[in-house]
């Protein structure tokens, strides 16, 4: 019987570890050895499923922005044709937003990054 393939788990994992190292040590402190330690795995298996940290900093990346157009696509169907400016203001005071915030700020180390790494850009 053939194993399952974690491949969409794993890299998921990875992702949120690599999130959280950024916000805690910075995206340029953030080596594969604190993203596998993160992420309870080891070095070999980060580079098995996501590559090097370039590789890493682009799936991230595009993680990143799928993420926003989730949730712009969501925001854009919940405000419905009445009263947008209160279910705007209600949905910026949702405890989602603080996953937001952190996202905002992990994209702002990505948006430094980009006048260095083409492929971020």
């Amino acid at each position: 019987m053939p194993r399952k393939d974690l491949t969409v788990e794993r890299t998921a994992q990875i992702i949120r570890a690599f999130e959280n190292c950024i916000l805690r040590y910075g995206l340029e402190s953030s080596s594969l050895e604190k993203v596998a330690n993160e992420a309870g795995l080891k070095r070999p298996i980060i580079r098995h499923y996501v590559g090097n940290r370039d590789e890493l900093i682009i799936k991230l990346t595009e993680h990143l922005i799928d993420r926003f157009r989730l949730s712009t696509a969501a925001m854009i169907d919940s405000l419905g044709v009445e009263d947008r400016i209160g279910a705007m203001i209600a949905m910026l005071m949702s405890p989602d937003m603080e996953q937001s915030a952190d996202a905002v700020m992990i994209f702002e180390h990505l948006v430094m990054l980009s006048s260095k790494m083409e492929s971020v850009r």
